[in-house]
């Protein structure tokens, strides 16, 4: 792996713990300051990430800087809708089989689709030169 790389792997996972941040912050406000029930609440805070996410990569991380927004952001649209439903119902799964917290369940499901479902696909799908 050149520099290039690792460099751009390490912005992506920096701008995804930036829209993680604000992911969790507005699941846990939802469910557990609301009331909200969790399934709803990790997915809105998926889509609160997610535009946060869109927005530091388009910009910082693969310096996608043309005008030509609109193609970018369908194909991270196609991404993201597979990413909170990987999220949504990873959480659930985890979480209805196991017993375990919402949210210890969402940190194992969201580190796994971070990796190989987010990265990947904005570097060689979304974002790709």
């Amino acid at each position: 792996m050149n520099r290039t790389a690792i460099r751009q792997f390490v912005l992506a996972e920096s701008s995804a713990g930036i829209a993680t941040i604000i992911d969790f912050g507005v699941t846990i406000v939802l469910a557990k300051l609301c009331g909200m029930y969790y399934v709803y609440a990790v997915a809105t805070g998926a889509i609160c990430g997610g535009i946060a996410n869109f927005i530091i990569n388009r910009r910082f991380v693969f310096q996608c800087l043309d005008k030509r927004w609109a193609v970018p952001a369908m194909k991270y649209i196609s991404v993201w809708a597979g990413s909170i439903l990987l999220n949504t119902y990873g959480t659930y799964l985890l979480t209805e089989a196991s017993g375990m917290d919402f949210i210890i369940a969402k940190i194992i499901v969201a580190i796994v689709v971070a990796v190989f479902w987010n990265f990947m696909l904005q570097k060689y799908f979304v974002f790709r030169k």
